[in-house]
C-alpha cells in the first residue's frame, strides 16, 4: 500500500510560508496585566453588552444567518465617517479585510510595496497570492524622512502603510500621504488606519480625489472589540465591488454586527477612554525614562521600551504575570519590547513592577 505523501500536495509558495502565528491566550485574572497585543484593555461601551443580551432575546438571532451585507452597521459606520454607506465593506476583524484585498487585487508576480517594519499579515496574504515583494524601509525609523518613500520611481501595482504605523508607533502628517498620493495615481494603495482613534489624522475625506485609495479600519482598538473581530474597508464602490467578488457570504456574525453598531453608537465612551490612554502614555514614557530607559512615544495604544535584554526582559515579567511584545528580532527595533498602553492606573502599576525588577532587566 502507498503511503500518503502530504508534501506532493503542497504549492511551492505555501511550502515555505510561515505565516502569522498568535500568541497563546493567557488567562484573565485581576493579577494580570495583559500588553502584549495592542488590545483595549478596558471593556466595551456598557451599551455594547446590552445590545448584545437584548438580541440573544430575539426570535432567529441565532439560527438565521446574518446580514451578509451589515446593512445597518454600515450606515452607522458612515455616519461616524461621514461618507455613503456604499463606500463601506464589513468584514470579520481587519485581517479578513486584508485577505479579501489580496485576493481580489493582487497576482501572481505582481510587484507590491510594503512599507516596513509593519504589521505581518498583508504580507503573508500577498505572499499566497505569489505577489513579488518588496519592502521599503526609512533610513531614521523613528524620524521618518518621508520623501524617501515620495521619491521613488520604480512601479508597483500596490503599495501598503499603516498610519499610525506599528511597531514603529511613527505617524505620517496627512500631507505627506497626500504627496504620495499625487505621485502615485496609477497605484492602488492600501492604507490600514486601525489605530487612527489614537492619532486623528487620516485621508478618508480624499477618496473622490483618489480612486485608487484604500482605507482599513478596526474596532479591535478605540472599540474595545478585539474578542468580535469586526474591521472594514473604506472605498470608491468600484473598488468594493471587486473586492466583494473574494468575500464569502456572511463572512461577519450577527452578533458582531450587534456589538460594533452598539460600540459606534457610543463615540463619547470611545474618546474618554482615547483621552485615558493619551495620558497613561505619557505617564509611562516619563516613568520609564526615569528610571534610566528609553521609551518612545508612539501614536497608537502602545509605547516601545528599549531594555538590554529583550528576551531576558519578557521572561522576567511574564514571571510576575505581565505580558509585553519582544519586538527585537524585527527588523530596525533590535532591543525594543512594545508595551500596550490602558489607564493610568494600570501604567502606575507597570512602573511599580519595574521598579521593582530594574535591577534584574541590567544583570
Amino acid at each position: 500500500m502507498s503511503q500518503f505523501d502530504l508534501q506532493r500536495f503542497i504549492p511551492a509558495h505555501v511550502s515555505g510560508l510561515k505565516g502569522y502565528h498568535a500568541k497563546e491566550p493567557v488567562a484573565s485574572t485581576p493579577e494580570v496585566l495583559k500588553l502584549d497585543l495592542n488590545e483595549c484593555l478596558v471593556p466595551p461601551s456598557p451599551k455594547v453588552l446590552q445590545a448584545l443580551r437584548s438580541a440573544l432575546t430575539r426570535d432567529n438571532m441565532l439560527n438565521w444567518y446574518p446580514d451578509s451585507s451589515c446593512a445597518e452597521l454600515r450606515r452607522s459606520i458612515g455616519r461616524y465617517l461621514n461618507v455613503p454607506a456604499e463606500r463601506l465593506m464589513v468584514t470579520n476583524g481587519s485581517n479578513m479585510a486584508m485577505e479579501v484585498f489580496a485576493r481580489a487585487f493582487v497576482g501572481s508576480g505582481d510587484p507590491v510595496l510594503i512599507c516596513s517594519p509593519v504589521y505581518d499579515v498583508f504580507e503573508v496574504q500577498c505572499k499566497l497570492q505569489q505577489a513579488r515583494i518588496e519592502h521599503f524601509y526609512f533610513s531614521e525609523p523613528f524620524n521618518p524622512d518621508f520623501d524617501e518613500l515620495t521619491r521613488r520611481d520604480e512601479a508597483y501595482k500596490l503599495i501598503y502603510l499603516a498610519n499610525p504605523n506599528n511597531p514603529t508607533g511613527i505617524g505620517y502628517p496627512r500631507e505627506k500621504l497626500l504627496a504620495l498620493l499625487r505621485k502615485r495615481r496609477d497605484t492602488l494603495v492600501l492604507l490600514d488606519e486601525a489605530y487612527h482613534e489614537f492619532y486623528g489624522v487620516t485621508v478618508v475625506d480624499v477618496l473622490d480625489e483618489f480612486p485608487n485609495l484604500v482605507i482599513l479600519r478596526s474596532f479591535s482598538k478605540a472599540f474595545s472589540l478585539a474578542g468580535m473581530r469586526c474591521g472594514y474597508l473604506v472605498a470608491q464602490p468600484s473598488v468594493l465591488e471587486v473586492a466583494a467578488r473574494a468575500l464569502a457570504p456572511w463572512a461577519v456574525n450577527g452578533l458582531t454586527q450587534v456589538a460594533a453598531h452598539a460600540a459606534i453608537q457610543d463615540v463619547d465612551y470611545m474618546r474618554a477612554f482615547v483621552a485615558e490612554c493619551n495620558q497613561a502614555r505619557r505617564t509611562l514614557v516619563d516613568g520609564l525614562n526615569r528610571l534610566g530607559f528609553v521609551a518612545r512615544f508612539c501614536y497608537g495604544n502602545f509605547i516601545l521600551w528599549q531594555v538590554p535584554n529583550p528576551k531576558k526582559a519578557v521572561e522576567i515579567l511574564a514571571a510576575r504575570q505581565v505580558y509585553v511584545g519582544n519586538k527585537d528580532s524585527v527588523p530596525q527595533l533590535n532591543g525594543h519590547l512594545r508595551v500596550t498602553i490602558g489607564t493610568t492606573a494600570q501604567a502606575r502599576r507597570f512602573l511599580e513592577i519595574v521598579t521593582e525588577l530594574c535591577a534584574e532587566f541590567s544583570a
